[in-house]
């Protein structure tokens, strides 16, 4: 579907890329001659994926991030990087509070993606970012249904820094790829 097939044209520009290929200036040149100066008003609204695989929620994020957008919508799905990182310490045989779920399969699965999601929460916060989550659609439909809602106050947290920095710690050092993709204190 375009966006001329749906009325729509001058309002809304599908365009498909690689996250890492985006350069909003040049989008925003493709659809108006007339690009404000003002970092403000040249923004994107918003920034959404759903159901985006592993990191790529992480790329996403760390785009609006980049981008200062308005507000950030995501669905993540399949949250593997931290369960790698903690297979990896369950097989080291480390002393550690949560080394029985290191050794856990699934375990390590769920729970490493509600703590990858949990620190992408914190990191949101820590640039300035509102952030709810919430189910959106019921859990027996689908078990990945997690919806992380942001939206852009303009202040830095450095309490959620803080606390991003300590959950890290807690979890045996582990850290998400979105805070190597975001360039701050974290």
């Amino acid at each position: 579907t375009s966006a001329a097939t749906m009325g729509v044209d001058n309002l809304i520009k599908f365009s498909k890329a690689a996250i890492s290929n985006i350069n909003w200036t040049n989008l925003l040149a493709e659809f108006s001659e007339d690009v404000p100066d003002d970092p403000k008003k040249s923004r994107p609204h918003a920034v959404v994926a759903l159901h985006a695989c592993d990191t790529a929620t992480d790329d996403a994020i760390a785009l609006g991030i980049k981008l200062q957008a308005d507000f950030i919508a995501v669905a993540p799905c399949c949250q593997a990087e931290m369960a790698r990182q903690w297979k990896d310490l369950g097989d080291k045989n480390l002393e550690h509070p949560l080394s029985p779920a290191f050794k856990n399969p699934h375990l390590r699965r769920e729970l490493a993606a509600h703590f990858t999601d949990l620190a992408r929460v914190l990191i949101l916060r820590g640039h300035g970012y509102e952030v709810t989550t919430t189910e959106f659609t019921m859990s027996h439909a689908t078990p990945k249904n997690t919806l992380i809602l942001a939206v852009r106050r303009g202040a830095f947290l450095a309490q959620a820094q803080e606390d991003y920095q300590k959950l890290t710690t807690w979890l045996g050092g582990c850290q998400i790829s979105l805070a190597s993709k975001i360039r701050t204190t974290l």
